[in-house]
């Protein structure tokens, strides 16, 4: 999918998968992000028109993806101050039918202070936690491709990523 062709880590798709609301099942999610993910990185078409007439891109000058965290944290920060009837235009521009799933990840990198006065974002906090969680989401994600279902997984995952480059 998008977030394997862009390679996003296991963190950041852990990360978004978290930052979801638990009344969206964990299959819907995983195609919601996939899909938001996909319209934020296209080249053209109605999010990438929007993502221009914002000023901000999921690549940099030259033309690597920047990551998921510093992609959303952009368009966090492109959206901030709007009215929240333009808020809601971009956001069903760019995140298409699951434009309130973009709108929850966004939320995730609203200022947050702790109580030693130090500044973070809900989306670092849950990074952080996932990451520091002594490497169980990696022996995780070993076991489940350890196996031939796994090994299907990533044959599909490779004929995906040759068809996107095919169809460019």
């Amino acid at each position: 999918g998008a977030l394997h062709n862009l390679g996003v880590d296991y963190t950041d798709a852990a990360t978004a998968l978290g930052a979801i609301p638990n009344v969206v099942k964990g299959s819907e999610a995983g195609t919601a992000i996939n899909s938001i993910m996909r319209k934020l990185t296209q080249t053209s078409g109605e999010s990438s028109k929007a993502m221009e007439a914002l000023g901000i891109s999921m690549f940099d000058t030259e033309g690597n993806f920047v990551g998921m965290e510093e992609g959303l944290w952009r368009v966090h920060e492109a959206l901030d101050g709007m009215s929240d009837a333009d808020r809601t235009a971009y956001l069903e521009h760019l995140g298409g039918q699951y434009y309130s799933i973009l709108g929850n990840l966004l939320d995730q990198f609203d200022p947050i202070e702790d109580e030693q006065g130090n500044v973070t974002t809900g989306w670092r906090e849950l990074h952080d936690e996932i990451a520091d969680s002594g490497g169980a989401l990696d022996q995780m994600r070993d076991t489940k491709l350890d196996t031939l279902t796994g090994d299907i997984d990533k044959l599909t995952s490779a004929l995906e990523a040759l068809e996107n480059k095919f169809f460019e």
